[in-house]
């Protein structure tokens, strides 16, 4: 299993996650994490990467982002809501997102899960739950490809809004 996800800033909690990753230690558990350090992060976020299924890879270009979530099995997003949610799920990327109240449209009928807690216990359990029930994954994968993409695609989008004007 790949999981993606993006750092910022201390409030992405991209943190957690790396470290839910290293102690987790299973090297079939990989993380790709990109984005642009803020100085509040910058140390940290280097040395979490050292780990041997970590991989930090900077500032990715906002075209290759949808190269990434393709060749991921887990969107994972720790903390504050950002617009590469939809995007993750446009791609038919099952999800493990922060719970925000007002957030709950990017569940679509069992697509993603969410961190209530947002503890770095409650991250390693959802990963590794994940990981060893393929039924659970694969139920989540099959919400998202199948209603997701429809959902938040652009260009599904696009043609709704085309219909809703003719």
């Amino acid at each position: 299993i790949s999981a993606f996800a993006k750092v910022s800033s201390k409030h992405k909690n991209v943190h957690l996650l790396m470290q839910a990753v290293k102690q987790l230690n299973n090297d079939k558990i990989k993380l790709i994490v990109f984005g642009a350090l803020t100085d509040d992060m910058r140390d940290e976020i280097t040395a979490l990467s050292k780990d041997r299924n970590i991989r930090f890879i900077g500032w990715v270009p906002a075209e290759r982002v949808y190269d990434y979530f393709l060749s991921s099995d887990l969107g994972v997003f720790p903390g504050t809501h950002s617009v590469l949610w939809e995007q993750a799920c446009a791609c038919g990327l099952p999800c493990l997102f922060k719970y925000w109240e007002g957030m709950q449209h990017v569940d679509v009928g069992g697509n993603c899960a969410f961190l209530c807690k947002n503890s770095l216990d409650e991250i390693m359990q959802l990963i590794f739950e994940l990981f060893n029930n393929k039924e659970k994954y694969n139920a989540m994968k099959q919400c998202a490809v199948e209603k997701a993409i429809g959902k938040f695609s652009y260009r599904e989008i696009a043609k709704r809004a085309i219909e809703i004007t003719n």
